[in-house]
C-alpha cells in the first residue's frame, strides 16, 4: 500500500450517543435473561443503531427471535422515534403468521423511545 501510495481510512473517535439515567425505574425483566425458550415467537430482541451512507446518517431498528436467531423485522429511517420502532414491528407481523404483534409498553428498556 505504501509503495502505490494507498492509506487506509482511520475511523472517527468514539461518541456517547445514549446516557443511561441510573436513577430511572426500569421494568422488572420478564424473561429473566432466559432468551432462548426452545420455541419460535416467545421472545423477540431488537436492537437500534445507526449507519452512515453517501447521503448522511440513518437509523437501523431490527427485532430478532430469539430461538431462531433471525431478523424477522427491520426499518430504516432518518430518526429514532417510536415510529420507527413501530415499522420494524408491523413487518414482523407481516412475516410470521399467527403471531400476536407486541404492544409498545411492552418493549423493554426503550426510555430512548418512550415520550415521558
Amino acid at each position: 500500500m505504501q509503495r502505490l501510495g494507498l492509506v487506509g481510512i482511520c475511523p472517527k473517535k468514539w461518541r456517547t450517543t445514549t446516557i443511561i439515567d441510573h436513577a430511572d425505574a426500569y421494568p422488572v425483566d420478564a424473561v429473566k435473561r432466559e432468551c432462548d425458550t426452545g420455541a419460535l415467537n416467545q421472545v423477540w430482541v431488537g436492537d437500534i443503531t445507526y449507519l452512515t451512507t453517501w447521503e448522511g446518517w440513518v437509523d437501523l431498528a431490527t427485532v430478532i427471535d430469539a430461538h431462531s436467531r433471525r431478523v424477522i423485522g427491520w426499518a430504516i429511517a432518518a430518526h429514532t422515534r417510536t415510529d420507527l420502532i413501530d415499522s420494524s414491528l408491523t413487518l414482523v407481523g407481516s412475516s410470521r403468521a399467527g403471531c400476536d404483534r407486541p404492544n409498545l409498553d411492552q418493549v423493554q428498556r426503550c426510555s430512548q423511545l418512550h415520550p415521558r
